[in-house]
């Protein structure tokens, strides 16, 4: 009702919504599934994501010889960014299958996690590479301190959503920060539509631009490093929740994050498990922090497929709701 263009908002929001109860009845479902059905989800994930990463590998191999077919031949930077989303979405999935693997013994999850960043290693697919390297941090903290790191998770989700602007804020200018760090082009467009973000971000501060308003910000069309200074959409999650739905957007938002950090950590069925949900819950917020457009279909469609096979994996079965939780009170 308050957006900049009203016409946007409505068109879009209207098309995400099929997707929103979608997810909806698909986490809700994954929650009731007894425990051979949790096991059979548990098997495929596996097995898809080995079947997934042996066809890229081939792929690669072959010099791209199913995705050029009656194409023109690709030039290797075309071809390894031909697989960026599927892989940051695999990385994604990827936790949830290693609560299997690691309960066949904790060296074969270190095992699973070199191939997969061996993998990742060959491809132009930084946030697949960090979201893997942040999640494994993550699943190792909550480990070895489950009670404390999953403690300490819900703080973090929350400081991180409430935050950021204030942060880009404080930074120096980006063609400072990119001169001192030598970053390239493109991280230089990035930390510029970042401070072109948050300096919109301050003209509304309290209900923001209205949903989807990202693509018809005023300015957002001005042209700097060859790049429009802010495209379709900030390529930051937080940011562009703050920027078309202000500090109330942004309140909400975090409180959604707690509740998901705090679901993990009372209701994951073991220390593994709170790991590796923990783990998925992390990648995911890092991608979120610097890739996609928000309300993209196919991501939000991935967050609700990574969501639900992590609850299912991980999370206690619906009978077991009144059984002790993974840090019963002392």
């Amino acid at each position: 009702l308050w957006s900049f263009d009203p016409s946007v908002s409505q068109r879009n929001f209207v098309k995400l919504i099929p997707t929103l109860i979608c997810g909806v009845l698909i986490v809700g479902a994954s929650r009731s599934l007894g425990a051979e059905e949790r096991n059979s989800v548990s098997r495929c994930l596996l097995a898809g994501l080995a079947l997934a990463g042996a066809i890229v590998v081939a792929e690669f191999a072959a010099g791209g010889i199913l995705i050029t077919l009656g194409r023109p031949p690709f030039d290797e930077n075309q071809f390894l960014n031909y697989f960026g989303r599927g892989l940051i979405v695999c990385s994604l999935l990827f936790w949830a299958a290693v609560d299997r693997i690691v309960r066949r013994g904790m060296l074969w999850g270190v095992v699973a996690l070199a191939v997969a960043i061996g993998l990742l290693l060959n491809f132009l697919s930084e946030a697949a590479f960090v979201a893997i390297a942040v999640g494994a941090g993550t699943f190792a903290l909550v480990r070895v301190v489950p009670r404390h790191a999953g403690l300490g998770l819900s703080v973090l989700v929350a400081v991180a959503f409430l935050s950021f602007p204030f942060v880009v804020r404080s930074l120096p200018p980006p063609e400072t920060t990119a001169k001192a760090l030598s970053l390239p082009n493109s991280a230089l467009h990035r930390l510029q539509i970042w401070e072109f973000t948050a300096d919109k971000i301050r003209e509304r501060p309290i209900l923001g631009w209205g949903f989807d308003a990202s693509r018809v910000i005023p300015g957002g069309k001005r042209r700097i490093v060859g790049e429009a200074v802010l495209p379709l959409h900030p390529h930051n999650g937080v940011l562009q929740v703050w920027l078309e739905l202000g500090v109330v957007g942004a309140l909400l938002g975090a409180a959604f994050l707690v509740y998901i950090a705090e679901t993990i950590r009372r209701r994951a069925a073991d220390v593994t498990a709170q790991a590796t949900a923990s783990a998925a819950l992390c990648s995911t917020l890092l991608v979120f922090l610097v890739s996609f457009g928000s309300w993209q279909t196919w991501w939000v469609s991935a967050m609700i497929v990574v969501a639900a096979c992590t609850v299912a994996i991980c999370g206690r079965r619906e009978d077991d709701a009144d059984a002790p939780s993974v840090h019963p009170a002392r």
